[in-house]
């Protein structure tokens, strides 16, 4: 499954992204992992992780679930992925990572 949802960025690029932000090679790799464990759908594509301070300057990683652009989707599709949110972003706080994790879902064409 790694290589196929995560094809948008390598582990590797993941881990030096979170190095540059001060989040630790072992910390990318959990949240890759914790993430990969929970991100499965029919409708999920990939994912994209990327690490950084939010808007009040504390260590954040988003989780950017990449889907296919659909300008019209089903309340059933919109039920489906909303869940999906908050599964990968339930499984990352329960690690208390000290990282707030923000899930996200971006249509990509």
């Amino acid at each position: 499954m790694a290589n196929k949802l995560a094809n948008g960025s390598s582990l590797e690029a993941i881990i030096n992204d979170a190095e540059r932000s001060g989040a630790s090679a072992e910390k990318a790799r959990q949240i890759y992992d914790l993430v990969e464990a929970n991100a499965s759908s029919e409708y999920l594509r990939r994912f994209e992780i990327e690490f950084g301070p939010d808007s009040t300057e504390k260590p954040a990683v988003w989780i950017h679930l990449i889907v296919d652009a659909d300008l019209r989707p089903s309340k059933q599709k919109m039920a489906r992925l909303g869940k999906l949110v908050r599964k990968v972003q339930a499984a990352l706080l329960r690690e208390n990572l000290g990282l707030w994790p923000y899930v996200d879902v971006r249509g990509r064409a």
